[in-house]
């Protein structure tokens, strides 16, 4: 870690009334955020405050205010006008030691009088595995490309990434995993200012097992969890070696849960990281919602993703090698390049990204099935609905591999294009199309109340992506070399029309929501073949099929896919944020070790059975090690 690496470890966003001074909020936020970071904290700390926002606060002459000041400060309060600014001038001020706790206090632009507080610290004294940093901030030398952009970090963003998977503890997310932040550097004072999630936790090289147990209640749950902890820490070779404890209570897990009880699973390599799990973990009381499926499409892809799985778990292996048999000639190739460190051909090429995305989601569908999960529902983003729509009897697999494979034929021949993520609503954005006089440039995705896609010729795109910089959105490149979802692509996609038609779609067996139409997909649209021809340029509605699928009830989302973008996505959502659903991913969010992508499946398994659904243990196995 840098020398001037700082972390946010606690915040709070205040309540919204005020006095004549505009003190109140402010003052109680900061006093909030510092309360929760302990006693050692409070007590002695040189504690400096950094206000941030479009007016300088009441009293403030020439820098500095003496409005405000938190408990245990030593000396002035410092107003600077830019959040990225401030958060550089804290940073700052605790890698030249001239403090050991920096505030920054901004007021929400969309919310004027509450305020957004953040504490830093010295990420060196602050890391630890049990209580990590929320957000790093690292103050990097500026290079020639940060000149170009822009301080456009707002306060209502910072909110959202700390909300979406970040806080502590975490209304929506595991805090020992926060959500890395998607945010470009921004310049300031010949510096950059970049959030980057935490630096994770060294994990075992070896292959992870998974520990599962249960008990009638939560007293009884801790006396067996403190039991396995004795048993992993013995020190002897009566029980045999670090590796052979954590096999030990493996294999004796029990197969099923003790009845209307608490249960509880963790996943380790190893009798150290097995004891750390035990002693830190919380008891689960099953709530027994569904199990809905996600199934991601085009940007999601990696090299190798899910390739951990393949020769490991035998249903995952059967389906995909059935998927490249099915595809004919290139199929082999396709394996071949999904497998390779280094493919020919672009991983994020439609040729490659397309076909790849389907037959991994449907070996992940495939797999969840086996351990005796019954899935109420399935949800596709783009590629991915073609995955839904297929494991829930839309389409036979043979039918769609080649509808699939006729798809990518036509789209590869489409002019150079691509996609851009922008963070805000679809109607602020409407405007900005019109810098395109060809009208190529459109929406093509709505992920979220402000997760927009624009898809669109290459220079067209770039045009309308350095316009929105310059208004201060933050928008990035999606991982795509075609413009999916546009009027680019739309010849290409009506050429698929025999294809659909040949494929011969009926019904669902099983409930799908589709999120081309919103909703959940009904037997005259599904039979419909204009519906599915014109899918490779029709906006995917994703935000609106999710809230039509977590409006039927409380459910437990799975992504089966690559990264975990839709889960991402989820968290933002009303009924996961409340808690009344909740979300997991079978994949690791980046591309890792085969290791990585087993202990993540097995890390999803755990939270399926911690819900309360039996699983199907031999079939779990194929993705572990276990003996």
């Amino acid at each position: 870690m840098a020398a001037t690496d700082a972390a946010i470890v606690s915040w709070a966003v205040g309540p919204s009334e005020r006095d004549g001074t505009g003190n109140t909020g402010r003052a109680a936020t900061v006093a909030t955020v510092v309360d929760r970071l302990g006693s050692t904290v409070r007590r002695g700390r040189r504690t400096s405050l950094v206000l941030t926002g479009t007016n300088p606060p009441p009293g403030y002459e020439g820098g500095v205010t003496s409005a405000c000041v938190p408990p245990g400060a030593a000396g002035a309060t410092v107003f600077v006008p830019r959040l990225c600014a401030a958060l550089h001038h804290a940073a700052t001020e605790l890698a030249r030691g001239q403090a050991d706790l920096a505030l920054v206090a901004a007021e929400l632009e969309d919310e004027p009088g509450r305020w957004l507080v953040v504490a830093l610290r010295r990420l060196a004294e602050c890391w630890s595995p049990d209580e990590p940093p929320l957000i790093v901030v690292r103050i990097t030398d500026r290079t020639e490309a940060d000149r170009s952009r822009s301080d456009v970090l707002r306060p209502g963003d910072l909110r959202r990434m700390l909300t979406d998977g970040c806080h502590h503890p975490n209304p929506v997310a595991d805090h020992r995993a926060p959500t890395p932040v998607a945010l470009p550097d921004t310049s300031r004072r010949g510096h950059s200012v970049v959030l980057l999630p935490p630096p994770a936790p060294e994990r075992p090289s070896g292959d992870p097992l998974l520990i599962r147990w249960s008990a009638v209640d939560a007293a009884a749950e801790e006396r067996r969890r403190q039991a396995m902890g004795r048993l992993v820490r013995f020190d002897g070779d009566l029980l045999g070696d670090d590796r052979q404890r954590v096999e030990t209570l493996a294999r004796h897990a029990p197969r099923r849960a003790t009845s209307g009880g608490v249960r509880g699973a963790v996943v380790a390599a190893d009798a150290t990281e097995a004891a750390n799990l035990l002693d830190r973990h919380r008891p689960t009381e099953p709530k027994g919602r569904p199990v809905a499926l996600l199934f991601p499409g085009q940007g999601a892809q990696y090299p190798r993703m899910g390739a951990g799985l393949y020769g490991h778990d035998p249903v995952f292996t059967t389906a995909l090698d059935t998927f490249f048999a099915l595809w004919g000639d290139g199929g082999e190739q396709l394996r071949d390049e999904w497998l390779s460190d280094d493919p020919s051909i672009p991983f994020d090429d439609g040729s490659r990204a397309q076909p790849l995305l389907f037959g991994i989601g449907y070996a992940l569908g495939a797999m969840v099935r086996s351990w005796g999960v019954r899935p109420v529902a399935l949800l596709g983003h783009s590629a991915g609905e073609m995955v839904a729509a297929t494991l829930g009897g839309v389409f036979s697999l043979p039918a769609a591999v080649r509808l699939m494979r006729a798809r990518v034929t036509e789209v590869v021949r489409t002019p150079s294009g691509g996609m851009l993520a922008v963070a805000a609503p679809a109607e602020e954005l409407q405007s900005y199309l019109t810098l395109d006089p060809t009208g190529q440039v459109a929406i093509a995705a709505v992920n979220a109340p402000r997760q927009t896609m624009l898809a669109g010729p290459d220079e067209a795109l770039a045009v309308v992506q350095e316009k929105l910089r310059e208004q201060g959105y933050i928008c990035r490149l999606a991982k795509a070399r075609q413009a999916f979802h546009s009027p680019v692509v739309l010849d290409a996609s009506l050429a698929t029309r025999p294809a659909v038609e040949a494929a011969r779609p009926g019904a669902p067996v099983d409930p799908v929501y589709s999120a081309y139409v919103g909703r959940k997909l009904d037997a005259a649209t599904a039979d419909d073949p204009t519906f599915w021809t014109t899918q490779l340029a029709d906006p995917v509605l994703f935000w609106p099929a999710l809230d039509a699928l977590l409006a039927t009830g409380d459910l437990l989302l799975v992504e089966a896919g690559a990264g975990q973008g839709l889960t991402n996505v989820a968290r933002q959502h009303r009924a996961v944020r409340s808690k009344a659903s909740d979300v997991v991913a079978l994949l690791p969010a980046t591309p890792g070790t085969p290791v990585a992508d087993r202990r993540s499946v097995l890390a999803a398994a755990a939270r399926i059975w911690t819900e309360g659904h039996e699983l199907r243990w031999d079939a779990v196995d194929g993705t572990s090690a276990r003996p």
